[in-house]
């Protein structure tokens, strides 16, 4: 029994170790690969793992007021956080993505799940899907410490609209000669504009602990929000 756990452990540790090296590999800001670091060892310092460190203190999310900050609701299920991945141009419902612990977020970074309807190679879907991940995820952690430690009031529309600046930039600098394409997540397509004149609407919708939420982004034939 001891030595069939030493084997599991050593293979187990052998996995993260090529994990880690996988991220730091990754062409993405260095400032990222940190905070997925820190999220994949459990060690953010969100609201409720501080006070399980101190035994006192809120726990609520600073965002929605609704549910305790744990990870997985902080980045992917609060309706804020919902609304920043959902409101870019590849509308992306967070609550599809396959989170289930802190190794999961790692995992959807250094491995993202990607379908190519373009000519480009999957290896380039993969480091651009990699930079989407990364840049929200650091956009919305970004947007908490503001309101935890500033009492922020923030416009979503702005940072939806800063956030799909950040991550087109991000794709600009991996590769500049090249147009920027497509990267949609398993079974997501990026956003299309509609025809002049017609306001064109994406919604989402969720449904827990006795609260229903709808979540609408309006954008005109420019692809600009009009509306959240």
């Amino acid at each position: 029994m001891k030595s069939a756990l030493k084997t599991y452990q050593d293979h187990t540790t052998e996995a993260f170790v090529e994990k880690w090296k996988a991220l730091w590999k990754l062409k993405i800001h260095e400032r990222y690969k940190i905070l997925i670091w820190r999220i994949a060892n459990g060690i953010l310092p969100t609201r409720l793992t501080m006070a399980q460190k101190v035994g006192l203190g809120d726990t609520i999310c600073p965002f929605c007021r609704g549910c305790e900050e744990l990870i997985d609701h902080l980045f992917f299920k609060c309706s804020v956080s919902r609304a920043l991945w959902f409101g870019t141009s590849w509308a992306i419902q967070s609550c599809h993505l396959t989170v289930l612990n802190y190794e999961d977020i790692l995992q959807l970074i250094i491995e993202p799940h990607v379908v190519s309807n373009t000519t480009l190679d999957m290896q380039r879907l993969r480091e651009q899907t990699s930079i989407q991940i990364a840049t929200t995820l650091d956009s919305i952690w970004n947007l908490r410490n503001q309101v935890v430690h500033q009492d922020y009031k923030f416009n979503i529309l702005v940072i939806i609209k800063n956030l799909e600046s950040r991550i087109l930039e991000h794709f600009h600098v991996l590769e500049e000669s090249d147009s920027i394409v497509d990267t949609p997540i398993r079974g997501m397509e990026r956003w299309k504009p509609p025809d002049a004149g017609i306001v064109k609407l994406n919604v989402d919708a969720a449904f827990g602990n006795g609260k229903f939420t709808v979540a609408v982004v309006a954008r005109n034939h420019q692809g600009s929000i009009l509306k959240v």
